[in-house]
């Protein structure tokens, strides 16, 4: 669950009429055997086998684009 998004410095509390934008910190809660995928749809990997650095945390990290 998308628990909130950090926009320049400003919390936003999401809903479904949000849209992701660049640059944008996501917050989650998520149990602890949906993190990996979670992580995986995120930053999936790239052609080479490479990614992008995974969010931190096991109950909550955020990512940014």
């Amino acid at each position: 669950t998308v628990v909130a998004i950090l926009r320049d410095d400003a919390p936003i509390t999401p809903s479904p009429d949000d849209v992701i934008e660049a640059r944008d910190e996501l917050f989650f809660i998520t149990t602890i055997p949906a993190e990996e995928e979670l992580r995986l749809v995120l930053a999936p990997r790239t052609r080479n086998g490479a990614g992008a650095p995974a969010a931190g945390g096991s109950a909550a990290g955020g990512a940014r684009d």
